[in-house]
């Protein structure tokens, strides 16, 4: 570990994120007389640490199954913050040295059954693991000192803004002040770390769900006083997280973010080749924003704001003013952007909050996505996409004498837990879809109910499970598997490239995930993890196996799509698909060249399709700066080619 490490923090600091002047180094500096300690001795114990910790993952829970949830994945962020602090360019051995005491505490406690936070009150720091790459990653909960109420803390979920040097080491965390205030509000809060600068799209919206389910199953907290907001890029992950999950939250409090994505901004939705608009949409606030249908919104904006134009914040709101949705706008006059370094937003943020409490169970419910894997709101879910590329939307309503009135585009199925509180059981129900009547007459409240709207296909479908584009792959256990069946330069591209992946992804998401050789994946493996496979089916075993069964291909003289091949030089594939050994699962191939030369480290797949043949050089005519494409696209709803979704210059 300490290796791997060491090379990736070499890659940041030559980038400056570790740098002198970040936060630990203002924090590292020297404690009274006490000598720092030897960082050589410090990687030992490191080290020591971490076989200790591997051990205690290989005995495994046994009857300790809360400590060891708790204070393995604690530990083993320790571990990692010593890493890094020892090979930054300011050698904060000090830091390094009181990480490996909490981390050998953390061991100690599970020792003795308990968890290294039990009892702790204030903020406190915790960790679980990630089931995508298998890293440690932390959040921060703040816990109310005074007792709970009975029906548990009301919570606040707080999104960081962007910053360049966050990281595990330096995480954005707010001031003591906001601390106090929150105390003073009573409210708990947790903070997610969001995969450091990930927009809370991608591993960064699952990093902020899977904070919220620990945070919620761990302490006593009130399930319909839940609510999320933060500033700026924290702003946006609101909007975004919010409006794919509206059933999840009692309000947002969003500060500053834009209601489109950066990458897209001045060119959604018209200004851009289809495949781009497509991948960006299931992420555009704007295009999402009748799904706050029942979801009340207090957004705060600066005036003056020169870092997020004002445009975003207005647009928005004046959006669900039109669709009469709960918004309070309020925009602080001759402020910039920082008003959320004003203890008075955050005030009247959470005065707000405290009026509102979740509706679960909502007599109209409207939803909108363009991808199964977004697909419910409170009683209502869609269960897939008739046509790819266009919104799927649903609005459900409980009428007098027990009927429901649907109005659904774009769906192929939809299920109604129908709602107790709205509707009387033991007499039949009524159901209206599009005009269509049917009447059940054996239902039962809460339970599941599905109406088909279109015939089911038969073989592949995309699903909540098994959908592009090819960002999804990281959100589900991934191995990278670089070929060994090509010559010694074949082979060791194809190992510099895994080497580089891990890298970015490292600096990206802060996790390492595993890496394979082609020959030594398993079937188990196959069956479950995605694989990110390098090479093609000359140099890569696993891609020789299914080349044939792929729909688009790197060739020697060019690219296949379907049975057609087109002759081409210099050429990349970055795609996805389900692994035909595997249907369960998703391979992603790097064929010819690696993708994202010249991209933000953040931004690598914002904009990547399912598949897309590519040239290395930027395509200059687009500021959002993607590889230049030949061809690329969407498969459909069904895992298959379309021309409507194929795009060529």
């Amino acid at each position: 570990m300490r290796t791997l490490i060491l090379s990736i923090t070499i890659t940041l600091l030559l980038a400056g994120a570790y740098g002198p002047g970040a936060r630990g180094a203002r924090e590292g500096g020297n404690r009274g007389s006490r000598p720092a300690p030897r960082a050589e001795e410090l990687s030992r114990r490191a080290a020591e640490v971490l076989t200790r910790i591997h051990r205690a993952q290989a005995a495994g829970p046994s009857a300790r199954a809360a400590a060891f949830e708790a204070n393995i994945p604690y530990a083993l962020v320790q571990v990692e913050k010593a890493e890094l602090y020892l090979a930054t360019a300011w050698g904060g051995t000090d830091k390094a040295a009181e990480v490996l005491e909490e981390a050998e505490r953390a061991l100690e406690r599970l020792s003795e059954g308990k968890e290294i936070h039990e009892g702790a009150v204030g903020l406190v720091e915790r960790a679980y693991l990630s089931p995508a790459d298998g890293s440690a990653q932390p959040y921060w909960v703040y816990v109310p000192r005074a007792k709970a109420p009975k029906e548990g803390w009301p919570l606040l979920v707080y999104l960081h803004g962007y910053v360049p040097s966050t990281s595990k080491i330096d995480p954005w965390l707010p001031s003591e002040e906001f601390w106090e205030l929150s105390e003073e509000k009573g409210f708990a809060v947790v903070v997610p770390h969001g995969r450091k600068n990930t927009d809370f799209e991608g591993i960064g919206e699952q990093d902020v769900l899977t904070a919220l389910q620990e945070t919620t199953r761990r302490y006593p907290i009130d399930a319909d006083r839940v609510f999320m907001g933060g500033p700026s890029m924290g702003g946006y992950g609101t909007y975004v997280i919010g409006l794919h999950y509206p059933h999840l939250f009692a309000g947002l409090v969003p500060m500053c973010g834009r209601s489109i994505p950066y990458v897209v901004e001045e060119r959604y939705p018209g200004n851009l080749p289809a495949f781009k608009r497509i991948a960006a949409e299931p992420n555009v606030p704007m295009a999402l924003a009748e799904n706050a249908k029942n979801l009340p919104v207090y957004l705060q904006q600066g005036e003056r704001d020169y870092l997020t134009n004002p445009e975003h914040s207005r647009r928005l709101a004046a959006k669900w003013k039109e669709l009469g949705c709960p918004i309070t706008y309020e925009e602080w006059r001759d402020h910039d952007h920082y008003i959320y370094w004003k203890r008075e937003a955050h005030a009247k943020a959470y005065d707000w909050a405290k009026k509102i409490r979740r509706n679960p169970e909502p007599r109209e419910v409207v939803y909108t996505t363009f991808t199964p894997k977004y697909h419910r709101a409170y009683w209502v879910e869609i269960e897939g996409i008739v046509e790819w590329g266009k919104p799927a939307r649903i609005r459900a309503r409980v009428e007098a004498g027990n009927r429901i009135t649907l109005s659904v585009q774009n769906v192929t199925a939809c299920t109604l837990r129908p709602p107790a509180s709205l509707l009387q059981a033991g007499k039949p129900l009524h159901i209206a879809v599009n005009g269509r009547r049917e009447t059940h007459a054996e239902w039962e409240p809460g339970a599941p109910l599905r109406i088909e709207l279109a015939k089911p296909a038969a073989g592949l479908v995309k699903s909540a499970s098994l959908c592009g584009p090819v960002r999804e792959v990281f959100l589900a256990p991934f191995l990278l598997v670089p070929g060994t069946q090509g010559d010694a330069a074949d082979q060791r591209q194809l190992s510099e490239w895994a080497d580089r992946w891990v890298r970015e992804w490292y600096a990206f998401a802060e996790g390492i995930p595993p890496v394979k050789p082609d020959i030594a994946v398993t079937e188990e493996e196959m069956r479950s993890h995605n694989l990110v496979l390098f090479g093609d089916r000359r140099t890569n075993a696993v891609l020789a196996r299914i080349a044939d069964r792929l729909p688009v291909e790197l060739t020697p003289i060019g690219y296949r799509v379907d049975q057609k091949e087109t002759p081409a030089e210099g050429l990349g594939l970055l795609m996805v698909y389900p692994n035909p050994l595997a249907p369960e699962r998703l391979v992603c191939v790097y064929s010819g060249e690696f993708w994202g030369e010249g991209l933000d480290i953040n931004h690598k797949f914002d904009l990547a399709p399912d598949f897309i043949f590519f040239r290395k050089d930027l395509d200059v005519a687009d500021p959002s700066r993607t590889p230049t494409a030949v061809c690329a696209g969407f498969f459909d709803s069904s895992w298959k080619l379309s021309d409507a979704l194929t795009w060529r210059p």
